[in-house]
């Protein structure tokens, strides 16, 4: 299967895991991660499957088979390790679920965002090496609400 994810992948990864109307999916992930990425990658497409055939759903329609489960699971563990990244940045300096940059131009958000990881940094924040354009990037594709919501 395909390694790299590309952003509407991952998009689509993330909302089915994790977006409205994905309790059971949400729930997985918390209880059995490993048995729920299995489904992901490995089942076939069932026609009139109904009740929550993610896997099914996700590996052949979505993903057309592409996707094992392995990168199913990498993709979400690696994105997992970035949000605790990018959320004890917002929560750092109390912003949480509320960009401190809403309604500017990407060039002043990001120098806005560098302003707010150096406070962080020099308070002691467990931010890793995580960039102003990460910071901007997770905010602007949805994926920071998805991950703080889950």
């Amino acid at each position: 299967g395909s390694k790299h994810w590309t952003e509407e992948e991952k998009t689509e990864l993330f909302r089915r895991l994790m977006g409205d109307g994905e309790d059971e999916h949400r729930n997985a992930l918390n209880t059995a991660k490993n048995s729920c990425f299995r489904k992901v990658g490995s089942l076939p497409a069932r026609k009139g499957e109904a009740t929550s055939s993610f896997g099914w759903e996700c590996a052949a329609e979505v993903f057309g088979g592409k996707k094992t489960y392995q990168a199913f699971k990498g993709c979400y563990e690696c994105n997992f390790n970035l949000f605790k990244s990018v959320h004890a940045f917002e929560t750092s300096h109390g912003r949480a679920s509320n960009p401190p940059v809403n309604g500017v131009n990407e060039s002043d958000r990001r120098r806005e965002y560098e302003r707010h990881l150096q406070l962080a940094r020099k308070g002691g924040c467990g931010i890793d090496n995580i960039s102003a354009r990460t910071i901007d990037h997770w905010h602007r594709t949805g994926w920071y609400d998805l991950f703080c919501n889950r």
